[in-house]
This record gives structure tokens, C-alpha cells and sequence, in this order.
């Protein structure tokens, strides 16, 4: 980048500041050398001075003066005697230097140099809707969306009396409820065998029992419900009024109805 070496161009005199350096000249060279550089009439260096500058009556130079780069510039008077020399730098920055364009590339660095690195375009859109972007491990293209696949649908079976879950060839896991009702013994205990409907278990894994409802005069103390011989089939349920005082005289002189609910496993 040019600049200007003196802006406006000024008046030049001997050391003494008293004489001027009227028919002088300012030579140019490399600085530190004596190798002469060139200078111009115009910011954009396409009007080359003379070199040395001559200067006019009134020891200004006849041209103006852009440089380009670091000088060393002697001024000398009409007679030949050197008045003074002085060294001129920009004092700009040297940039990086770019390297030289290639086609279809884009520069970029490497955090020490700057190169061109080749430019990846992107295969024309038009005709590929519904595609998406995508590589064969050196070029990109567009291939067709993916189809997302149907989940399963949850193999679940609900019925009036329980629900099974399950998928697929392994076992489903099964939840079945029901009543019962035990009638009265006229002593503190009964029973009642309960028979499940044909194939719901493979295995019976428990079953949980609560009375629902009793008439208040069937018994003067709450009882309390087990079961045993739980099985694939069925199983048995137990009540006992007296199950906590042995001693006492409860029987059961009335039906009580019993809830439960079994939790197993089927066969797929």
C-alpha cells in the first residue's frame, strides 16, 4: 500500500534553516543502501517520478511524492552538497501474504499458514424433494428420506374378568380377579375351592383376598381370609373368624363374600 511521503509539499532549506535548497534535489533508494527506489506522482503508482525529485526556486519539490515500502532519502543542494539523510518507513504492519488464487477453492488456514482448501458444493437440489443430504464417504447426495418403521403394537388382552400382557413367542404376564362366596359353618371357619377359567395359567404366581361384604350378625369379629393350594387350575380360600382369639365362641351364621385376584404367567 502506498503513502505520501510529505503532504503539502513543503519548503526545503540547508541545516542552518536560512538558505533554500533552490534548484536542490531529493534522491531515493532502498533504505540502509544506495540503491536507488522508485516513487510516484499518485496514490495508485501508475505515474513514475524522476529519481532524484527535483526542486524548484522556491525549494519545493516539483512533483508530489508517494512511496511504497521503506526509504532511505538523501537531500542534496544545487551545488552537489549533501544537506541531509533520513530513513522513511509506512509504519504499517506487514499483512499475511495470500496465496495465489485457485479456482473452485476457498482459503482458509491451519493457524500458521493460510492455503486454498478445495470447495465441497453441494449437489443440485431441483427434483429431490422428500431427500436428504447425505455422503458416500467422499462425495456428498441426496438419498430418500428414511421410512420410519411402525412400532408393535402392544400385545395387550383385556377381558371382563383380568388383562394379560405379553409380545411375541415368550410368556405373557397375566392379572385375573373374581368372587367368591363363603357360606355359613355354623363354627369359626370355612373354605371355598375356586376353579380358574381353563387356560389362563401356565403358573399361578399368588393370589390376594379381602372380604367384600358380610351381614353384621353373621359373626361378632372381623376374620381373616388365606389361600392355599394355589395352581395353575385354581386354588383354595380360607376364612377364619377366630384366628386371633381361639378362645372365643364366633361362628359364622351367614354367606360372606369374598374378592381376589390372582397374578401369573401364560404360555405365548
Amino acid at each position: 500500500m502506498s503513502y505520501q511521503f510529505l503532504d503539502p509539499a513543503p519548503v526545503f532549506r540547508d541545516l542552518s534553516g536560512d538558505e533554500l535548497l533552490a534548484g536542490g534535489f531529493l534522491q531515493f533508494y532502498d533504505k540502509g543502501t544506495t540503491t536507488p527506489r522508485d516513487t510516484w506522482s499518485d496514490e495508485a503508482m501508475t505515474v513514475l517520478n524522476p529519481n532524484p525529485v527535483p526542486l524548484d526556486a522556491a525549494g519545493r519539490a516539483e512533483f508530489a511524492i508517494w512511496l511504497d515500502g521503506e526509504y532511505s532519502v538523501k537531500a542534496v543542494s544545487a551545488s552537489g552538497e549533501t544537506i541531509w539523510t533520513r530513513d522513511y518507513t509506512s509504519g504499517q504492519v506487514a499483512g499475511a501474504t495470500i496465496p495465489a488464487l485457485q479456482a473452485d477453492r476457498f482459503l482458509t488456514n491451519d493457524g500458521v499458514s493460510m492455503f486454498w482448501s478445495v470447495l465441497r458444493m453441494l449437489p443440485d437440489p431441483s427434483g429431490m424433494a422428500n431427500r436428504i443430504l447425505s455422503t458416500d464417504g467422499a462425495n456428498p447426495l441426496w438419498i430418500p428420506l428414511p421410512e420410519i418403521p411402525e412400532p408393535p403394537k402392544p400385545d395387550i388382552t383385556i377381558t371382563g374378568g383380568g388383562v394379560s400382557i405379553g409380545a411375541g413367542e415368550g410368556n405373557k404376564f397375566v392379572i385375573l380377579t373374581g368372587k367368591t362366596t363363603l357360606q355359613p359353618t355354623g363354627t369359626h371357619r370355612a373354605t371355598s375351592s375356586v376353579t380358574f377359567p381353563t387356560g389362563t395359567f401356565t403358573e399361578c404366581l399368588t393370589v390376594l383376598a379381602q372380604v367384600s361384604s358380610y351381614s353384621s350378625s353373621a359373626f361378632d369379629a372381623t376374620g381373616v381370609s388365606s389361600t392355599t393350594a394355589i395352581a395353575p387350575t385354581g386354588f383354595t380360600l380360607n376364612y377364619d373368624v377366630n384366628v386371633d382369639s381361639n378362645a372365643g365362641g364366633w361362628n359364622m351364621t351367614s354367606a360372606v363374600e369374598v374378592r381376589w385376584v390372582a397374578f401369573g404367567t401364560k404360555a405365548g
